[in-house]
């Protein structure tokens, strides 16, 4: 009776061990095999929002901004971590309080001193609250307590294995305290945000609005060599095709997969001064959704928001906006992820069977314009707002419209800027339906659970659960759960329970698990694509131009532990407990 305690806790940590990083830094760091100078330029679609990406996760504020900030870790393509402000760290046995011990010696652009109190601050009144992805992973954080002025330590009030897995940039950057303390209620409205400081590799500059947004090379940068760039300009086009011209004329170096036309990339395939890749999205695929807003009649009719589904020909759109670049969606969470469930509903493509619960539920062509009305009369048009600056959104649109007028249902297409359209679609929730691709991460509590949780329902939030304000207790339930479980297995029935609920509840329609293609110029050094850090931090980036001609790029960077040297250490571990608990049970047995 007395090994049962001992022996609870030694598979806590063991399970733990298996989950998460070991307890100290890893080797792997950003190349130091670089030349110093020159200019990268990238291309944006549209102006960003704003620049603090501590409360968006706008694209083209994470493509033009992210070099000005740091997080705890960076993360490598396999997700193991190694250093950034955090230098190393402890996770306790149960998950539940993790201890970084930061760099001494970074400083804010402005020359303030970056300490623990900017991490305290940043997490606690800044991404707890404002963040899509980071406040739901920081729901059960309880406190983060300043041990000294370069270790920090968070306290949470049950086991929370997804928290590791946001401490990247794109979910969390670090931001200065003494900046942005007096707008921590109103943070919208703080200057930083169109002039931000951060602590990384490059310091802002410039923004023209419509034209670009200019970052150069921080000199006080406290990891030398880096950065290798002079610095980096990011123009702002109007559209991607004059963005791709642009490349194909010299004058940009690199457009994300976000921005890049599959069908541009086709085009562009077999040029030696092109490098297109799409390594590292078919991993954690994005997913591109058509959301619906479930609180204005007619979606909110269950059996409508199936009509729509039958009527929408998933394939067609993978083969003709994407080129094939993908795979036909089943759910929030792509085919490639090790949370994937493929046991759930799915809505075959059946206009004949959509025009008869149309029909079943009193939407029929009145007045013979071949347009269906509603049961009372009245003209039935759905509105759907879309993203006239990224091309996959135009015409995945133009598509759905036609597919639902093929069924009898008008469209209103309505074409805004990113920014325009968010404030619709989250803040004002004037839509019907809406399209938008989400990416999922290593982690769905991170990247998916904001798309489905209660919390966010009427928030405001942009690109959260905001948008639909689906709520449903059980699955509110399930994603908190996940969130708490350090268990894989565990972990994997919850989230299949939860892709098997809003497969039937059909809040929205997942469309296609999207493989994002980049375009990188040639003589670009250290880009990738595969993961957060690599496509905005731009740390070790350089360019062949300015210095020896170099082998083009690799795309694997040195890694820290990979997931089997920490399985092996685990297995070690636990030959090593177990040895020590039959010798402990031996002795207990003949005193």
């Amino acid at each position: 009776m007395g090994l049962k305690a001992p022996m609870k806790a030694m598979v806590i940590a063991l399970v733990v061990l298996l989950l998460l990083p070991i307890a100290q830094p890893v080797s792997a760091q950003p190349r130091a095999n670089g030349v110093h100078g020159g200019i990268l330029v990238q291309a944006i679609v549209g102006d960003p929002p704003h620049l603090n990406i501590g409360i968006t996760t706008s694209v083209a504020a994470l493509i033009a901004a992210s070099g000005i900030f740091e997080s705890l870790l960076r993360f490598d393509e396999d997700f193991n971590p190694y250093p950034a402000l955090a230098e190393r760290w402890e996770v306790s046995p149960d998950a539940r309080v993790y201890t970084f011990y930061l760099v001494k010696n970074a400083t804010w652009h402005d020359g303030h001193p970056f300490t623990a109190e900017d991490v305290a601050f940043t997490f606690e009144k800044i991404l707890k609250k404002y963040h899509p992805r980071a406040r739901g992973v920081l729901g059960t954080l309880e406190r983060v307590e300043v041990l000294d002025n370069y270790t920090v330590r968070f306290v949470f009030s049950e086991p929370n294995a997804a928290f590791f897995y946001i401490l990247n940039v794109h979910n969390a950057p670090v931001l200065p305290k003494h900046l942005l303390e007096p707008y921590a209620d109103k943070i919208t409205e703080a200057p930083f945000n169109s002039h931000p400081i951060g602590t990384g590799p490059f310091r802002f500059v410039e923004w023209r609005k419509g034209e670009y947004i200019k970052l150069e090379r921080n000199p006080n940068y406290y990891r030398p060599p880096f950065p290798y760039l002079d610095g980096i300009i990011t123009r702002i086009y109007r559209d991607p095709v004059t963005a791709v011209l642009a490349l194909e004329k010299g004058e940009v170096d690199y457009i994300t997969g976000y921005y890049m036309p599959a069908s541009e990339a086709k085009r562009l395939e077999g040029r030696e001064d092109i490098a297109l890749t799409y390594r590292g999205s078919t991993i954690t695929a994005p997913v591109l959704h058509m959301f619906f807003n479930i609180h204005r009649e007619p979606l909110n009719s269950l059996e409508f928001r199936k009509a729509i589904a039958h009527a929408i020909n998933r394939q067609e759109i993978l083969d003709k906006v994407f080129f094939g670049f993908g795979k036909v969606a089943t759910g929030p969470i792509p085919s490639t992820h090790w949370s994937y469930n493929p046991n759930v509903t799915i809505y075959e493509y059946d206009p004949e069977k959509a025009k008869q619960i149309l029909d079943r539920l009193g939407f029929k062509d009145v007045d013979g314009d071949g347009f269906r009305e509603f049961p009372n009369g009245t003209k039935l048009v759905i509105a759907l707002p879309f993203n006239a600056g990224v091309a996959f959104h135009e015409r995945t649109a133009q598509l759905i419209a036609y597919m639902l007028r093929e069924v009898g249902i008008n469209v209103e297409l309505r074409a805004y800027d990113e920014a325009t359209l968010a404030q619709k679609v989250y803040v004002e929730r004037d839509f019907d339906i809406t399209i938008e691709r989400f990416a999922t991460g290593p982690d769905p509590s991170i990247a998916v659970a904001r798309l489905y949780h209660g919390s966010y329902a009427f928030s405001g939030r942009p690109y959260t659960n905001a948008a639909v304000s689906y709520n449903n207790p059980r699955v509110n339930e399930l994603l908190d759960e996940a969130t708490r479980v350090p268990d894989v297995s565990k972990r994997k029935e919850l989230f299949a329970e939860f892709q098997k609920i809003v497969a039937e509840e059909l809040p929205d329609l997942c469309l296609v698990e999207v493989y994002d293609v980049a375009a990188i110029k040639s003589h670009v050094r250290n880009l990738h694509e595969w993961s957060a850090e690599s496509r905005v931090e731009r740390v070790d980036v350089w360019l062949a131009t300015v210095g020896p001609t170099a082998p083009a790029q690799s795309p694997t960077p040195p890694k820290g532990p990979s997931i089997s040297t920490i399985a092996a250490i685990a297995l070690i571990a636990v030959v090593v407990v177990g040895v020590a608990i039959y010798a402990f049970a031996r002795g207990r047995k003949g005193s």
